[in-house]
C-alpha cells in the first residue's frame, strides 16, 4: 500500500506484511493520546484487520468475536498472544504479540537455500515447544471445570514463528473455525495445509485433539530430515495420499546418526489410526525430551535464535514470494557418504493472485474432499517487493500457446487458397 503509514483507531499501520483470504496483515503501533507527549508509542505489534466483505456477514462477525475473545484468554509462552479486538471504520481487527523472527515455512525455506538442516537438538526442541503449547490449550477448561475441547486444526510450518530470541510461538490459536467460515460458502473445500492435514481431516471427517498431534509429527519430520512427508505431483494427488498414507520412512534413514528410539517415537505420531497415536500432547512431548540432547531448555532456546540468526541475518526484512520451498527443488544436505539430493513438486496454479509475483506452494492451499471437486485457494499472500518482476509463464504453456497461434494461422492461408 502506497498510503502507509496510515492511521487506523488508536493504531499507526506501518507497514503491511501480508493479504490472505480472511484479512490483512499490518506491522504497527499504538498512538499515545493527544497531548504534550502525544505520538507513536510502545513497542511494535501486529493488526490483523478483517475483510470489508467479511465484515458485512453478521454470521461471520458473530464467530469472529465469540473465538476471538477465547483467543485472548490463551496465555501460554508458546502460543502468540492476542493482545485487544475491536472494530474500527466498520472494520474488525486483532492486535496480536509481534515477534522478531520468520515462520517455521520461511525457516525451512532458508535451510533449503544454504543447504542445510537445523541442528537435530533445534529440531526437537522446536517440536517440544509446539507440543507444550497444544498441551495447555488441550488441557484448557472453562469456568465450570468442564474441558473445552479445543483443537487447532491447522498446525504447520506457516502457523508456527521462530523468534531470534529463540521463542516458539503458535499462531492463529482458536481461530481456526473463524478462518474456515472465511470459505464456507465456497463448496467442498476443506480446511487447513494439505500435506499437514491428519488421515481422517483429509477425509472431511470428525477430528480430536489427536489430529494436531499428527500434524506435529509431520511438521518435526521435516525438521529432522528436509523432506516433506508427503511428496506428489499435483494437489488432488497430494490430497489422496494425506488421506491414505500407507505410512513414512523411518527418520533414521533419511539423515544418519538419528536413533532407532525416535524413529518409533516420530512413527507412532504418524500412525494413520488416531487410536494407536499418543494418547496427548504432553504425552508426545515427554517422549521427545530424551533427544534434546541432554541440553537445558534456557540454551536450547539461545542455540535456536543463534541458528536463526545465522540462516536469516541478524534483522527481519518484508518477506518475498519464492520463498517457500515448495515452489523450488528442496536440495538438502545429506550426512555422510551420500550426495546431496533434489525433489520437486510442482504446486498448482490458484485461481485467483492477491498480488503479482505470488506463488502459492503446494502446503498453502485448501482441498477438497476426496470425493468432490478440487479447488485451490490461497491461504495466506507473500507480498513481493517494490518492482519485482512477476513470474512468465511456464515453457509447455508457452508452447501449447505458439502451437495453437501456428494452427490458427495454416487454417487462414488454407482458407485463403480456396
Amino acid at each position: 500500500m502506497s498510503d502507509l503509514p496510515l492511521r487506523f483507531g488508536p493504531y499507526l499501520l506501518e507497514r503491511r506484511l501480508a493479504v490472505g483470504g480472511m484479512g490483512e496483515l499490518f506491522i504497527a503501533r499504538r498512538v499515545a493520546p493527544e497531548g504534550p507527549n502525544g505520538g507513536v508509542a510502545g513497542r511494535p505489534c501486529v493488526l490483523k484487520r478483517i475483510l470489508p466483505e467479511l465484515s458485512e456477514r453478521p454470521e461471520f462477525v458473530a464467530r469472529f468475536h465469540e473465538e476471538a475473545a477465547l483467543a485472548v484468554r490463551l496465555r501460554h509462552e508458546c502460543i502468540l498472544r492476542v493482545l485487544e479486538v475491536g472494530i474500527c471504520d466498520e472494520r474488525h481487527y486483532l492486535v496480536l504479540e509481534h515477534v522478531d523472527g520468520p515462520d517455521l515455512r520461511r525457516l525451512l525455506s532458508a535451510c533449503w537455500r544454504a543447504r542445510r538442516r537445523l541442528p537435530v537438538p533445534v529440531a526437537i526442541y522446536i517440536a517440544h515447544q509446539l507440543l507444550g503449547a497444544l498441551a495447555y490449550a488441550h488441557d484448557l477448561r472453562d469456568r465450570d471445570g468442564e474441558p473445552l475441547g479445543l483443537i487447532h486444526r491447522d498446525v504447520s510450518p506457516s502457523n508456527v514463528l521462530v523468534a531470534r530470541q529463540g521463542d516458539v510461538k503458535l499462531i492463529d490459536f482458536g481461530l481456526a473455525k473463524t478462518r474456515a467460515a472465511a470459505v464456507s460458502t465456497r463448496p467442498n473445500v476443506l480446511f487447513g495445509k494439505v500435506g499437514y492435514l491428519s488421515p481422517e481431516q483429509a477425509r472431511g471427517y470428525g477430528v480430536d485433539q489427536r489430529s494436531d498431534i499428527y500434524s506435529v509429527g509431520a511438521i518435526l519430520h521435516e525438521l529432522l530430515t528436509g523432506e516433506r512427508l508427503v511428496n506428489a505431483e499435483s494437489a488432488a494427488d497430494l490430497l489422496e495420499l494425506v488421506a491414505h498414507p500407507t505410512g513414512p520412512a523411518p527418520v533414521s534413514s533419511l539423515r544418519a546418526g538419528l536413533p532407532p528410539e525416535l524413529d518409533r517415537v516420530v512413527a507412532r505420531a504418524l500412525c494413520p489410526q488416531a487410536s494407536q497415536r499418543w494418547a496427548s500432547a504432553r504425552e508426545l512431548q515427554v517422549a521427545l525430551a530424551p533427544f534434546l540432547g541432554g541440553m537445558p531448555l534456557p540454551e536450547l532456546r539461545a542455540t535456536t535464535g543463534q541458528a536463526v540468526v545465522d540462516l536469516l541475518g541478524p534483522t527481519d526484512r518484508p518477506a518475498v514470494a519464492g520463498d517457500d520451498p515448495a515452489a523450488a527443488p528442496a536440495a538438502i544436505e545429506v550426512e555422510g557418504s551420500r550426495e546431496p539430493t533434489e525433489r520437486r513438486a510442482r504446486a498448482p496454479r490458484a485461481r485467483r493472485r492477491p498480488d503479482p509475483g505470488f506463488r502459492s506452494g503446494i502446503d498453502t492451499v485448501y482441498g477438497a474432499r476426496p470425493d468432490g471437486e478440487y479447488r485451490v485457494l490461497p491461504d495466506v499472500a507473500v507480498l513481493p517487493p517494490e518492482g519485482a518482476v512477476t513470474e512468465r509463464p511456464g515453457l509447455w504453456r508457452r508452447l501449447v500457446l505458439w502451437m495453437l497461434g501456428a494452427t490458427l494461422l495454416m487454417l487462414i492461408i488454407l482458407q485463403g487458397l480456396r
